[in-house]
């Protein structure tokens, strides 16, 4: 027996080291990637942080109450301002600390030795999700927030109230949502590992009067946004379209529209997540008939029930949380859902009954399924339901299609797996053959926002770098009749998430284009058009 258990040790040890291996190896076949779209905002935030020495201003990024990242980041990015592959290592080692704090998670849920093996794969599935490491490699501020969370919730189990105040203050001082996290954490203690375990209302009122100092961070969070009301220094918070009021009534009334319904299918269908959706939901069905047959508990076998429990109103209250603003569909305002997912679905697992073997292929062909969703699209049933149009051979997900919202096929809505990354590659390719220090680049549509950026005045490829580089003009088509002076010669960058035949339509009243011009990598492609001025010819 004791040789059995060392074995599946030994071999849970392998699994995660091997998985870890080949996502670290994901990661840094990233190392040239220049940011675009959000990631380059924030990229250039990090820069700008190293450069002006990590002063205070310096430290809030598009109105985001983002200190504590920047702090970080920036002090890394400050052996080398304008390095990108100081910006991955910086956010590869939140992610190390992510899938640490959740296989800590998985050990304190299911401590049983039977559950070895399978807490090895549950910490896989996070370390391989297509989402946490899209946001390890795009710059953001969400991505800080998933380790502080994840380690809040190991140590308020494990009622390390220092260190849980700690990583609280890191979490709000990260961005605005942190509150919203760290108040869920707080609750979902309280009514998952407290309420249910104490005997009277006395003791359940004693208890948190007790974790009262647990409110710090949000006490500090507090002052620091009345601060900002009182001594003006532009917008408090990053809040577009919503007034203080309008944001209370929003968390607090609940509402569905096709936004709300976009973060569910983000959630609940995404990337093989409906395999998980679909053991859920069954558990959840078999718990509520057996609630009204009034049957008692189902067993939890090497499993903690406290925390078990804990877990399930963790996932149900922060998907509630994270779901109530609507915003874009961007997957980084999720992932602490995505963390707590794979617990929630494992925990469904063990009350079915389902047995060893079967349970360790399912929890393993997800493992598989999600490292090739990182850099493949291949979930069919997220195809059928978003749609998908093609980069070069290959085809990415239309993740604007159930909202409509801005723009195009998506920018960073595509920040959904590491394909997104060729597009960037590709318009570097595209600026190195093509371009020169006066060029004009069109790109179709609502495509303009951080698409190209500085270029490096030697390899004019895209750059972070802020010594020797230059910027071209960038339009959109429908700004040609606002300039002056047309450029004689431009070129038509015809990003395929963008309405090409839109832009080509509105360019060719003033251009002739030129024989198109294909730029391959690997089987993803794209295409640019030499512009002429018609007046010219």
């Amino acid at each position: 027996m004791k040789d059995a258990a060392r074995r599946n040790d030994v071999l849970s040890r392998v699994l995660l080291a091997v998985v870890i291996v080949l996502t670290t190896a994901i990661l840094a076949s990233r190392l040239d990637f220049v940011p675009n779209w959000d990631g380059r905002f924030y990229a250039d935030c990090i820069v700008d942080a190293a450069l002006r020495n990590l002063a205070p201003s310096s430290l809030r990024c598009a109105d985001h109450v983002s200190h504590a990242y920047m702090l970080y980041a920036g002090a890394v990015q400050m052996l080398s301002p304008g390095s990108y592959p100081l910006i991955l290592i910086a956010n590869g080692g939140l992610y190390l600390l992510a899938c640490l704090a959740v296989h800590r998670l998985a050990s304190l849920a299911f401590p049983g030795r039977d559950h070895d093996l399978e807490r090895a794969f549950l910490t896989s599935l996070v370390a391989a999700q297509p989402a946490v490491l899209a946001a390890v490699v795009q710059p953001n501020i969400d991505l800080p927030m998933l380790p502080a969370f994840l380690w809040g919730c190991v140590f308020v189990l494990r009622r390390q109230w220092i260190a849980l105040i700690a990583v609280g203050i890191a979490l709000v001082a990260t961005k605005e949502t942190g509150v919203l996290l760290y108040t869920t954490l707080l609750v979902s203690f309280i009514l998952g590992a407290v309420i249910p375990y104490r005997r009277s209302a006395r003791r359940v009122a004693l208890t948190c009067l007790r974790l009262a100092p647990l409110a710090l961070p949000v006490v500090l969070f507090a002052s620091y946004i009345l601060y900002r009301i009182v001594v003006p220094q532009g917008p408090v918070i990053w809040a577009p379209g919503l007034s203080k009021r309008g944001m209370l009534l929003q968390f607090v009334i609940p509402h569905a529209d096709r936004r709300t319904l976009n973060y569910l299918v983000l959630i609940f269908v995404l990337g093989f997540a409906w395999v998980g959706t679909l053991f859920v939901s069954y558990d959840t069905a078999v718990a509520a008939y057996r609630a009204w047959r009034r049957t008692p508990p189902r067993a939890l076998n090497g499993a903690r029930r406290r925390v078990v429990h804990f877990v399930a109103v963790l996932g149900l209250l922060t998907t509630y949380a994270l779901t109530r603003f609507s915003s874009y569909g961007n997957t980084r305002y999720l992932l602490p859902i995505f963390a707590i997912a794979p617990l929630v679905l494992y925990a469904s697992m063990v009350r079915l009954a389902i047995a060893k073997v079967p349970r360790v292929a399912i929890l393993a062909a997800l493992v598989g399924v999600a490292l090739i969703s990182s850099v493949r699209t291949i979930d069919p049933v997220s195809r059928a339901v978003f749609g998908t149009f093609p980069v070069g051979d290959h085809h990415l997900l239309r993740m604007t299609r159930l909202t409509g919202e801005c723009c195009g096929a998506g920018r960073d809505q595509l920040v959904y797996n590491l394909e997104f990354t060729t597009l960037s590659d590709l318009v570097s390719d595209v600026t190195t053959s093509m371009a020169h220090d006066s060029t004009t680049l069109f790109v179709p549509p609502v495509m303009r926002w951080e698409t190209v950026g500085a270029l490096d005045s030697t390899t004019r490829r895209r750059t972070l770098r802020r010594d020797h580089r230059f910027t071209p003009n960038l339009f959109e088509p429908d700004t040609l009749s606002l300039l002056d002076a047309p450029p004689i010669e431009a070129i038509y960058l015809a990003l395929p998430n963008g309405d090409v035949e839109a832009g080509a339509r509105v360019l060719a009243r003033k251009y002739q284009l030129g024989e198109p011009r294909r730029f391959w990598r690997g089987r993803y492609s794209l295409t640019a058009y030499p512009l002429t001025l018609r007046s010219r010819l």
